[in-house]
């Protein structure tokens, strides 16, 4: 992922200003996913100190961080079992 793809992306999840989006993704090497995580523990740490928002709120529409070939996890799947064996009877 490049950089413009990263602050894009930081961008939608956060809703941070441009300018703290780049110092944070800066922070944290350009990787977005760590970025994210300095974002909430930032956060966290200001409302539990009174010093911010108790919890940011991120955007409604969050992009594909990985893109279109990214593997999302399985679907979980239900599973039936049947016994083909006949009671005694």
């Amino acid at each position: 992922m490049d950089q413009g793809e990263a602050l894009a992306n930081y961008l939608a999840i956060t809703g941070e200003e441009e300018a703290a989006a780049i110092r944070v993704l800066e922070l944290n090497d350009w990787r977005l996913e760590q970025a994210v995580n300095h974002f909430y523990a930032a956060a966290a740490a200001a409302g539990a100190d009174g010093g911010g928002p108790q919890q940011p709120q991120p955007q409604q529409h969050l992009p594909s961080i990985g893109g279109e070939d990214s593997v999302r996890a399985p679907m979980a799947t239900k599973v039936r079992v049947c016994s083909l064996q006949q009671k005694p009877g």
